[in-house]
Parts: C-alpha cells; structure tokens; sequence
C-alpha cells in the first residue's frame, strides 16, 4: 500500500510539473484578437506572430517550437504572439495570411514574413539578431575583439563631423538589410582606413576589405555584395540566397566525389581568383543537392558545369555529351562573359490544340499568349504536387469557361515544367502564384484576393482594358441544390439560401460550418437530433450550410469568421441574433422557446393535446 501511494504521488507530482511547464510556456506566447492585435503590434521593437488554425498539421507541429522560442526570449523586450484564423479568419485574410501556419514578424511598424527555419533555436536566433540597434557602436580598443566576432564582420568608420549622420544612416540601412547575416559595428577610428570609409572582416580569402572614404547606399552594398563571398565556395542552404541578391553570374561545377572536387577545384580557383567581381563560383554536392541540376539546364550526371544569371534566371548548361575538362569549363566561361550566348530554355510541348477552358502555355508559347498586348491575360504559376493548385483547379477551369474566346485569357503554365523567359521581371516563390497583366502594357500585377470564382471575376472587371459581360448568377459560388430533405437537418446552399432562412412565415436556427472543422464534427450528432426534435414543425426550420462551398448573400449584415457559427432568425424579422449558448440539444431547445414566434413544443409527442390551466 505505501508503494503504492508512492508511486501514485510520484506520477501526481510529474502530471502536476507537466501541466505547471505547458502554462508557463503558453503563457509566454501571447494570444492575440482583434481587439489587442495592435495593442501588441503598433511601434513594438519586435513582434513575431504565428497565424495558425487548430485543424492545420504543420501548426500542430509549430506550436510546441514556438511556444519554446516564446519561453527562451521572454524578458528581452521581444513579443512572441499568436492568432487563430478559425475565429478571425476575414481579419487574417486582410493581413495577407493565405496559408497556415504563416509567421510574421512586426518591427516600429514595419512587417515582413518569415520564411527560415521553425525550430525554436533558429526562431531565437533570428528575433535576438532582429531585437536591438542593426549596428553596434564599438570603442576603438575593442575593435580588434569585434572583428572576430563573425565569419564577415562590417565595421563603418565614422569619425566626428558634419558627415557623420548621414553616413551613420547609410550603414544603418545596409545593417538592417543584412543583419541576419553579418554583425555590423561602428567605430570613430581604425589603422585601416583613413578618416573615413568600411572595413569588410573575413575569415578567408584575403581577409579583409577597404572601402576607402565616404559611401552611398549603393557604393557601400556593391562593397559588401563583392567581398562577402569566398573566391569560391561550397554552396548549401545557409548561402545560396547570397549570390542571387546581384546581377553576377554564377558558375556552378557538380560533384560526385572528393575526387572531383580535387581533379577541378585549383584550375576552378584560380579562374575564380582572375574574374572576381564578373563571375561567382560555386561548388554543388550533387549528392545532397542533385535536383538543383535541373534548374541550370543539367542531368543528374556528375560532374557537370553550368552558368546561370541570377537577376534574369538565364541559363547556360555545358553539353554533357562530352567528358568533363577544365578547358572546357574555360572556354565556356568565357564565352558567356563576351556574349551573345542563347539561353537554354526548358519546356514542354506546345500544345497541339487548346480545346479547354484554361489556355495552356509553356516557356515556348509564352510570349505569344502571355504577352499579346491585344488581351488581358490572368495566369496561374502551379506545380502539379501543390494541394492548394489542386484545390483551385476546378474554379479555374470554371473561370476559364467564361472568359473563352474573348479578349480576356484565363492561362495557367507549370513552373516545374517550365522556365520564364529571361524578360520576365520576377520569379516563381510560391505555388499557386497568379499574376495579371492588362492588354497593352508590360507591367503584372499580383492576384492576392480570394480564389473564388466571384473573387476573380470581380478583380477582372475592375482591371481588364477589355470588358466581357458576365451573368451574375455565375458570381455566386454555390453547391447543387439538394434533390430532396429527407435528413434532419435541412440542408442550404446559396441558392436556396434566400428560399430558405430569410422566409418570412419560419423561425430559422442556422449552423455555418465547414468540412474540416472539428468542433461542426463534435456538433453533428447534437444538431441532427435538433433536427429530428422539430422535423414535423411547420413554421420553425433547423438549417445548416457548408459556408466554404457557398457564398452568403451580400446583403447579409455579418461575416462568418469561425466555424461552427450558429444564428438564429425570428419569424417576421430580418434581424439575425447570435447563438452563443451551450451546444447541447436541452440548451438549443431552451433557446428557441424563448426566441421563436413559434409555440411549437417538440418535448410533446405528436397527437397529445397541451394542458392548460382552467380559466
């Protein structure tokens, strides 16, 4: 028995720590509505918001690293927030939240999303590299200290005088930009510079650079883009993005082996070390990177060589059909620096015919549908892995329907399948990405609204130079009307919904759900014996409608921000009122002997008579 009661109170106490723990860290985590969202945002030094729904796998798996992170920096003037789109769902779309979860990150105003690492050590890391001062202000004793800080370390030197506000200002600007990358610091004095200028600490290479006197904003960010980088390097995920942030070339040698690297890698380094600042190079281990290959116009064949433009993601593979040279690789170099050299293009076929609803274009055709300057062209970027694509896809093709053959083109290309041409002035981030570029200009314009076949409709008349007339019956998104009612619940769509919840002579309790949602799920067994309590009711109807397939009608005077939302609506009345009670069939009863018109009693089985009092 005291064995027992021992190891009961050990599991007690343990249970107890658990829970004591999951407060303490949820506590840090800051949840966020419409009401304090700005309290919390507005000004701060530094916010980061995980938007997120319950129903989300990935946020599942995000909570317990972010609530971590939130525990790690608490008390260092960094806010770790949180935001449920079920319940705010309108107020996440108007914050540009279209997928889950999504972080973002909010700094004296400024916001910007956050694309690295979700784990909780890179998730501090970032915020405590964001929190603060961009540029430390450092003695010139501890300069030495400083400049070993990092593998590159930036160092203004700002000696007193008119210049230095603004050149102060100017550093502060390139830190910010960088600031996740390299430590930055200011110093009045250096022995190696004069006067005033920066200095680049490296931990390879030559090891440090000079820029010499004062700098501008882009005399200082060409400095830093041309020395921060080795002569040459092995590329990974930690830096790839730097050599795509210039105009730079980039020339990549694929390996297989240590062998390879050895056999090309002096020759490569001295060619690297001739042309620095007109060609970067890089080493790519094709083994852990191989699928990048395709994205330079190369097979998974090791090794291999190949150039690319970054600013315009031009591509120059080296034919594979021969062995391998430094030569080779040589004469290619040169080749693409001198110019005209024709860009590899990768695409599919051009299709025989376009007989469907969404005009299908490939890097070969693209010019001639995309950029017909007679037509306004609306083209959905996908990948054919993507769910949100697949999703999207059925309302496309619905859209596509309308708009064939006018001058109003619904196009879709495969970004996987095939490149954009070199004159496109973007690149693919994201799937579905949709652009819209209207008849007679070069400029795209980025669909953000909402991917419904009304929401694109809408977005076309207010920017397409050629006007097509669309029947207002195709704006509402609607599922079939159902056939019969035999279920309990009477089932609405769109088109019914005028029919049904706004007629006059019923009282109407009505269930928005979605599919999806846990808690419609847990309601289902509830509501349905609801329904089978006032089935033979002739003026009192329970309703419920999926409001993800369906579109409520524009007249109504609120939105559905959060699933399950339940409204009630009085015979006679067009007011609707919230139903915020308990989701039990006696609370939903109770409810509607208070509210209806009805007198209906649905606790009286049918054929008995109600008592009354004697007069």
């Amino acid at each position: 028995m005291h064995i027992s009661a021992a190891i009961a109170l050990v599991a007690m106490a343990a249970s107890l720590f658990l829970v004591s723990v999951r407060a303490e860290s949820e506590a840090a985590v800051v949840e966020l509505n419409e009401k304090n969202f700005l309290d919390h945002t507005a000004n701060k030094d530094l916010v980061m918001i995980n938007f997120h729904t319950s129903w989300c796998n990935h946020c599942q798996s995000l909570e317990p690293e972010f609530e971590m992170a939130a525990k790690e920096v608490a008390g260092e003037n960094i806010i770790m927030a949180k935001m449920n789109c079920e319940t705010h769902e309108e107020f996440c779309k108007d914050h540009a939240v279209r997928a889950y979860p999504t972080l973002k990150v909010y700094k004296q105003g400024k916001v910007t999303d956050y694309t690295g690492s979700r784990k909780s050590d890179d998730l501090v890391s970032y915020m405590r590299k964001h929190v603060g001062p961009a540029v430390k202000e450092i003695k010139p004793e501890d300069l030495a200290a400083f400049s070993e800080s990092g593998r590159v370390v930036i160092v203004g030197v700002l000696p007193q005088g008119p210049e230095r506000e603004a050149l102060a200002a100017t550093l502060e600007k390139a830190a910010e930009r960088y600031r996740e990358d390299f430590h930055f610091g200011s110093v009045e004095s250096s022995p190696d510079v004069m006067d005033v200028g920066v200095v680049l600490y490296k931990k390879f290479d030559e090891g440090k650079n000079v820029l010499q006197g004062p700098f501008t904003d882009d005399t200082l960010i060409s400095f830093i883009r041309e020395n921060f980088t080795p002569i040459i390097d092995e590329m990974g995920p930690k830096n790839y993005k730097h050599y795509f942030e210039g105009t730079t070339p980039l020339s990549y040698l694929f390996f297989g082996s240590a062998d390879d690297q050895k056999q090309y890698g002096p020759d490569l380094e001295a060619l690297a070390t001739d042309l620095k600042g007109q060609m970067n190079f890089v080493y790519v281990d094709g083994n852990k990177f191989g699928a990048h290959a395709d994205n330079v116009g190369l097979e998974m064949k090791w090794p291999a060589f190949s150039i690319q433009d970054p600013a315009t993601a031009a591509k120059y593979p080296l034919d594979q059909s021969e062995p391998l040279t430094f030569e080779r690789i040589k004469a290619h170099v040169e080749s693409v620096l001198k110019g005209p050299l024709v860009a590899q293009l990768k695409s599919e076929a051009v299709p025989k015919s376009q007989d469907g609803p969404v005009t299908i274009v490939v890097a070969h055709n693209y010019k001639d549908i995309v950029e017909d300057k007679s037509k306004d062209v609306l083209i959905e970027y996908y990948a054919p892995w993507c769910g949100f694509c697949k999703q999207l896809a059925p309302i496309y093709d619905e859209l596509g329907a309308l708009y064939k053959g006018s001058n109003v083109v619904i196009a879709k290309m495969d970004a996987t399948a095939n490149d954009l041409p070199a004159s496109v002035p973007f690149h693919i981030d994201g799937y579905p990405t949709i652009k819209f570029r209207k008849a007679g200009t070069k400029e795209y314009i980025d669909y953000k609204g909402d991917r419904s076949k009304a929401g694109f409709i809408k977005f076309i008349d207010a920017n397409a130079v050629n006007k097509v007339e669309i029947d207002p019956s195709h704006t509402t998104k609607s599922e079939p009307a159902p056939e019969t009612q035999d279920g309990p619940v009477t089932v609405v769509v769109a088109k019914t919904y005028a029919q049904i919840v706004e007629d006059q002579s019923k009282d109407v309790l009505i269930e928005f759900n979605a599919p999806w949602c846990g808690f419609c799920k847990k309601l289902e067994p509830i509501y349905d014996e609801l329904g089978e309590l006032y089935k033979d009711a002739d003026d009192i109807v329970i309703a419920k409608i999926d409001a993800t397939a369906n579109d409520l009608p524009a007249s109504l005077p609120f939105k559905v921000d959060g699933y399950p939302t339940i409204k009630f609506r009085k015979a006679g009345s067009s007011k609707y009122i919230d139903y915020n009670g308990e989701r039990t069939k006696e609370a939903f009863v109770e409810f509607l002997s208070k509210n209806a018109a009805s007198n209906f009693d649905p606790n009286v089985a049918d054929g008995e008579e109600v008592a009354h009092d004697e007069l």
